[in-house]
């Protein structure tokens, strides 16, 4: 069955606006950048302006297109790019139950530089696990398969301290 494209574009919006919380939560200021803007959904710096982040945020929902993230060969450049201050939120939201509403689960976050996504793209492109001709890069929520290509790194998950430089001082 299709998932209409509003419903995707929900999800999407969901996890910019997740990812947005969690940044604030931890006294970061961020702001979501104009849709369509190119590789890059949200922005964060440091109180003053002495710094500032690019944010991708990819998002899945379990309960519509499983949990699956889509990156495509554009993002294995980004592997060999001076890019220090970009970095990708992905946005794992969780299933529903809306007859059981206890069960509904929260979102799961993975963080990683954008260098280290596009390794993980260009390791994909590289083990021969998919035809040459094939653009997109499919990554999942960790499995339990040693060694699985296509799970986010486990070292990935709630990695917030990247963002250590935009926290504001502890008092």
């Amino acid at each position: 069955m299709s998932i209409p494209q509003w419903k995707k574009n929900l999800g999407g919006h969901a996890g910019v606006s997740y990812a947005s919380a969690e940044l604030s939560k931890r006294g970061i200021p961020n702001a979501p950048l104009p849709e369509g803007f190119p590789n890059h959904d949200l922005f964060a710096g440091k109180w003053g302006g002495s710094l500032l982040y690019y944010i991708q945020v990819k998002s899945c929902h379990p309960d519509h297109r499983g949990d699956k993230f889509r990156l495509n060969e554009c993002h294995d450049k980004w592997a060999d790019e001076d890019n220090n201050n970009q970095f990708v939120i992905f946005v794992c939201l969780g299933r529903t139950d809306v007859n059981n509403p206890e069960k509904n689960e929260g979102p799961r976050y993975w963080i990683a530089a954008n260098k280290q996504v596009g390794q993980a793209c260009k390791e994909i492109k590289n083990s021969g696990c998919q035809s040459s001709g094939n653009k997109e890069r499919r990554f999942h929520v960790p499995c339990e398969r040693e060694g699985c290509l296509y799970c986010l790194k486990k070292e990935w998950e709630n990695n917030w301290k990247l963002f250590a430089d935009l926290m504001p001082p502890a008092k």
